[in-house]
C-alpha cells in the first residue's frame, strides 16, 4: 500500500505552481505558513544522527518547527477534518 502523502509533500510538489496561480490572492501570512510547512522536517532546519545502541543502525532525524507542537499532518487529515 502506498504511503499517505503529508501536507508538506503536497506543498513541496505543487506549492510553487499554486503560489503563482494565486499570486494576487495569497497574503504574506499564507505564503510564510506554506514556506514553514515545506521546510519542516528537512535539512533546512537542521537535524541530528540517531544510532541504535543494539544494532548500530543510524538514521537522520530532521528538526521540525516548534518541536512536538508542530504535528505531522497527512493530506487526508487536512482534507477530511
Amino acid at each position: 500500500m502506498a504511503a499517505v502523502p503529508e501536507v508538506a509533500d503536497v506543498f513541496r510538489r505543487h506549492g510553487e505552481a499554486f503560489r503563482q496561480a494565486c499570486a494576487g490572492h495569497l497574503g504574506r501570512v499564507e505564503r510564510r505558513v506554506m514556506g514553514a510547512i515545506t521546510a519542516c522536517r528537512t535539512a533546512a532546519l537542521g537535524g541530528h544522527v540517531e544510532q541504535c545502541d543494539d544494532c548500530g543502525a543510524t538514521r537522520i532525524a530532521y528538526n521540525s518547527l516548534y518541536g512536538d507542537l508542530f504535528v505531522k499532518l497527512s493530506a487526508s487529515s487536512f482534507l477530511n477534518p
